[in-house]
């Protein structure tokens, strides 16, 4: 059986994203998660990672373990997984390995 993606609001970017400063993008995409990843809190450790951007989200899932600390593995996956898909829903990228 092959599992269907179901879009999340993490795999979009936030509505209106494009009129936002960058950190601002940043922290409203990282809510959008929701529970444990959003309450990490983690917007201040991706931008000081150099993540600063909705178009600078492109990373593997290992580029946040090696950069933030204490972020959980499980949470890295996540981020990592829909920081491509929602990159392909802005039209920044055709497609992505992660």
């Amino acid at each position: 059986m092959v599992a269907s993606r179901v879009a999340t609001d993490s795999s979009r970017p936030p509505v209106g994203y494009d009129t936002m400063p960058n950190d601002q993008q940043v922290r409203r995409w990282l809510d959008s998660f929701k529970g444990p990843i959003a309450d990490a809190d983690y917007t201040d450790y991706m931008i000081e990672a150099g993540y600063g951007c909705l178009e600078n989200m492109v990373f593997s899932a290992e580029d946040p373990m090696a950069s933030i600390v204490d972020i959980k593995q499980g949470h890295a996956n996540r981020i990592s997984r829909d920081a491509a898909a929602m990159l392909e829903n802005m039209g920044n990228v055709s497609s992505m390995e992660v």
